[in-house]
């Protein structure tokens, strides 16, 4: 308990170091008592914390020489990505109406602790070259800074998937977009289109955050693309070319 005295009035703390989890709540006892001669308000006041975070069951009271009243002091942080994990400095303090100058006061400090939560989008951007480009976001709504590791990987490992940057590093809030590509390992020369399934590991740096699995697909083109209505034409050209070539083959072996 931290005590202290300004002549007329004084002020007792039961704990002046608290810790919080964001979402949660904390809580401490503050005693303010009159030791003046004469009857006066005494008000209560929280500085160094956003005035959101803080509630006094008791703000200030009318006390007779030697009564003294109690407040709870309850903190309590939102668990967004602007509640830092830090430790903050804040004072309690306590005023006498009467006598504007005399104050007490009693520093204390709040320990935030980290919470984890991230969010990932993925989004197509174009094909072009053999290759497919998209763009992976990832937003840290943490209280923490996290550094991210990515994994891509296809269920027939026919892909190559590259990251830049390969690790992205976000401060709490922060938002990144990871550029992606995706690169089939064999592309064919002509034919039906085809699909790959793939997916996308987001694994943050601290254990207590869960990884992210972001499904996403690919669709691959052949280089030469062929109308429907061409189709049998080019089959027949190619069965005639071929017919050619076995003919020539033989006259030249004779």
């Amino acid at each position: 308990m931290i005590k202290s005295d300004a002549k007329i009035l004084e002020l007792e703390v039961a704990r002046e170091r608290l810790i919080v989890v964001p979402g949660a709540e904390t809580k401490t006892t503050v005693r303010v008592r009159n030791a003046g001669d004469q009857m006066d308000v005494f008000a209560l006041t929280i500085e160094g914390l956003d005035r959101d975070w803080w509630e006094l069951s008791v703000n200030s009271a009318l006390l007779f020489p030697g009564d003294a009243f109690a407040s709870t002091l309850t903190i309590k942080c939102p668990k967004n990505s602007y509640a830092r994990a830090t430790t903050y400095q804040f004072a309690i303090t306590v005023n006498s109406q009467r006598t504007p100058a005399a104050e007490s006061r009693v520093d204390g400090t709040l320990e935030v602790r980290p919470f984890y939560d991230f969010a990932t989008e993925l989004n197509f951007l174009h094909f072009e070259a053999g290759s497919g480009s998209y763009t992976l976001t990832v937003n840290n709504m943490s209280n923490a800074e996290l550094t991210f590791s990515l994994e891509g990987n296809d269920p027939e490992d026919e892909l190559r998937i590259n990251f830049d940057p390969e690790s992205p590093r976000l401060a709490p809030g922060a938002i990144t977009d990871v550029a992606v590509a995706i690169k089939p390992l064999w592309w064919r020369l002509a034919g039906p289109s085809r699909t790959h399934e793939f997916t996308l590991k987001v694994l943050p740096s601290h254990r207590w955050a869960e990884p992210e699995f972001v499904p996403g697909q690919l669709e691959v083109r052949p280089r030469i693309t062929v109308p429907g209505w061409a189709a049998p034409t080019l089959v027949g050209a190619v069965v005639a070319a071929a017919v050619i070539a076995a003919g020539v083959i033989f006259w030249l072996s004779r």
